[in-house]
């Protein structure tokens, strides 16, 4: 990808926003699910694979970052942590105070592809209402007995509230915004301030990083020699030969007088043989989802059960997702491409 003209007039910043979908893209399917088939149980083996996700707040696609120093103690302190884990790989991070940021802006002009990265904390203590039940001894004329007394307890709780702002350096436009927060309750102040600002931290070092999950994906039995040739390889991780042995006990036929629920946990493993298969995904991803789509809308014509159509929904979660991680990498490929020169003050914003 060629890089945009040097300086500043004409470079174009690049920034892919993540996906906060916050389920994961393949689960290790109930077995409750698959019921059991003529000529055995339909269980069959399970499979690993990698799945890729994209960075929620995906600064590193940036040569350089700004992490501005927050006016309160606890802001500072996740500053510099975010500076500190951001710092590396290619990417400079630094935290820098407000004032002498702003300085360098309006002067010499920050790095054409630099973003600012702005965090505020808000935080404060509560009182939660909690229930519970507690054990009473009633006694009378007949005798005693023992019954559960509900009882409401006023529990202390720490509320912690960060917003991220991600700016763009030379015109501080706002890139994107975005916010959690965390409760802790029922310690004392002190201790639930520090759970909950940890928590915080370690929530959004995660943000910022592109991660690589490996996944458990439940496989059907399907009551065929060469089938179960091919889901042996796949639980063996030998996604290439799996899928191709699959492929060709499709074709032969050899499935055809099985049932239509058979026949649709079939069609159901070859999807999932195509979605996962590395070399393909790495060749032309386009393709390979659109290929893993076809026997899942034939699994869900056959059967028309609610986990079918899961999958079907899962996949195209899964395209959209890897498509952004793409997105991000030929972002980084792009900014990190462009001149150095800085940029003037009062560039309008790309």
């Amino acid at each position: 990808m060629s890089a945009a003209p040097g300086g500043a007039e004409g470079a174009i910043r690049r920034y892919v926003l993540g996906v906060r979908r916050t389920r994961p893209i393949s689960l290790l399917v109930s077995l409750a699910l698959a019921g059991p088939v003529t000529g055995g149980c339909a269980v069959g083996p399970v499979a690993e694979a990698e799945v890729a996700y994209p960075a929620v707040v995906p600064v590193r696609t940036y040569p350089r970052v700004y992490v501005a120093e927050g006016l309160r103690r606890e802001e500072a302190a996740l500053g510099a942590r975010l500076a500190q884990h951001l710092d590396g790989g290619g990417v400079g991070a630094e935290l820098v105070d407000r004032q002498r940021l702003e300085r360098e802006r309006l002067g010499p002009g920050l790095p054409v592809a630099s973003v600012i990265v702005l965090l505020a904390l808000e935080a404060r203590r509560e009182t939660r209402t909690r229930w519970t039940t507690r054990p009473e001894t009633v006694c009378g004329p007949t005798g005693c007995f023992t019954r559960q007394r509900t009882v409401t307890l006023d529990v202390p709780a720490y509320r912690a509230r960060l917003e991220v702002t991600v700016l763009d350096g030379p015109s501080t436009r706002t890139l994107q915004r975005i916010s959690f927060e965390v409760m802790e309750e029922g310690r004392g102040e002190s201790f639930m301030r520090a759970r909950a600002l940890g928590r915080l931290e370690r929530r959004l070092l995660t943000m910022v990083d592109a991660r690589v999950e490996r996944v458990r994906i439940q496989l059907y039995d399907v009551p065929d020699p060469a089938f179960r040739a091919g889901l042996v390889a796949l639980a063996e991780g030998r996604w290439r030969q799996g899928r191709v042995a699959l492929e060709r006990a499709m074709r032969s036929g050899a499935l055809e007088e099985l049932s239509r629920r058979t026949k649709a946990r079939a069609h159901y493993d070859l999807a999932i043989a195509r979605r996962f298969d590395p070399e393909t995904l790495a060749a032309d991803f386009e393709r390979q989802f659109r290929v893993a789509e076809e026997p899942l809308r034939e699994a869900l014509r056959l059967d028309p059960r609610p986990r079918n159509a899961e999958a079907l929904e899962a996949l195209r979660d899964h395209r959209d997702q890897l498509a952004v991680v793409r997105a991000q990498r030929e972002a980084a490929a792009h900014n990190f491409a462009l001149d150095e020169a800085p940029a003037g003050p009062g560039v309008p914003p790309p």
